[in-house]
């Protein structure tokens, strides 16, 4: 018979053993769990996008997760407008931006080292030229004679100048003040512009703020010009990083599906991120198509862009390149055919 003493003194070896195996469980595991391959494993891929209505992919993917289910380590920056995105890109500062298909022609007259990857918003509605009805404007030929606020050389410029030419305006009769978009809604606010072109969020809360004292003078924007919400990569970069590309278009597909299909969440999330109420995202939500595509309208909107640069601020200058089907990447369709639309 073993003595009791003797039978104490096992169990507590035993007990000891044990604990200190599911201690290098627990460690093994633990070490297993942060090298995992959609964690502190993963490469760190640099997204940049700005803080808008029309960004909402981006936002949801990564909220929800669908970049690191794909194995990715995604690390967000923020900017307020694409064209500091791509400046980013086109620096090496960041792998991707969410940036307008503008910024993109601009680049072509430096570059043809771009490649589009997706669409994934366009403000069918959003964009909106207003007037202020206490300095005389409610409709457009009241425009004539009047400030109106708008940034030079991008897609709203482009909008003013064909909004005018369907009114009969000539642009030389009304003047246009070329200011960032934050300063123009700041200057229309204050009063110092009649009018101004802008976006939403911008347009409800300056709606909000100056009441009736507001009007729109345009909410068509898709009969005079507006634009696309793009995701972008340097071809060079894509170039060894095929596989890494394929996998956002698959968590951004993701979201598209999760936007279309839990709308309430999709606009809280959008919500948040724009500093907003669910109430105000809802008033002005249906005025955003939200799609992963590449739908046939992004080519001819790219050629249209870069002729009007090439004849009113570039002195005719070419641009690097003038096959622009090459700067449509085609991996959106190896995700989703039915997403890529053209030929």
């Amino acid at each position: 018979m073993v003595p009791e003493f003797e039978m104490e003194g096992k169990v507590k070896k035993i007990v000891s053993i044990l604990v200190v195996i599911l201690a290098v469980g627990v460690v093994v595991y633990s070490t297993m769990k942060e090298k995992s391959p959609d964690q502190v494993s993963a490469k760190v891929v640099r997204i940049m996008d700005p803080i808008e209505a029309n960004n909402l992919h981006i936002p949801v993917a990564d909220k929800m997760g669908f970049f690191r289910d794909e194995g990715l380590n995604v690390e967000m920056s923020h900017t307020s407008a694409g064209k500091f995105a791509m400046d980013a890109v086109n620096a090496g500062g960041v792998n991707y931006g969410v940036v307008v298909e503008m910024n993109v022609a601009h680049t072509l007259f430096a570059s043809d080292d771009v490649s589009i990857l997706s669409e994934i918003a366009e403000p069918t509605r959003a964009i909106k030229i207003l007037g202020r009805r206490d300095h005389g404007v409610t409709e457009a030929k009241d425009l004539v004679g009047k400030k109106l606020g708008v940034l030079f050389g991008v897609n709203i410029h482009l909008f003013v100048l064909k909004y005018l030419d369907d009114q009969g305006i000539d642009p030389k009769q009304v003047e246009l003040v070329n200011l960032k978009p934050q300063d123009a809604v700041s200057a229309f606010n204050r009063g110092d512009l009649d009018a101004v072109i802008t976006w939403q969020p911008h347009v409800y809360r300056l709606q909000s703020e100056l009441g009736d004292r507001v009007v729109i003078l345009t909410d068509d924007a898709e009969k005079y010009w507006t634009y696309k919400m793009i995701l972008v990569a340097k071809k060079s970069y894509l170039e060894n990083n095929e596989e890494e590309a394929i996998k956002i278009l698959r968590a951004l597909v993701r979201a598209d599906d999760f936007i279309k299909s839990n709308t309430l969440q999709a606009q809280e999330i959008l919500a948040d991120l724009l500093n907003l109420s669910v109430e105000e995202v809802k008033s002005f939500y249906d005025e955003i198509h939200f799609e992963v595509q590449i739908s046939p309208r992004l080519l001819p909107m790219l050629t249209t862009e870069i002729e009007w640069l090439q004849k009113t601020l570039l002195d005719g200058k070419e641009p690097v390149t003038k096959d622009l089907q090459s700067v449509i990447s085609n991996k959106l369709s190896t995700v989703k055919r039915s997403a890529y639309k053209i030929e």
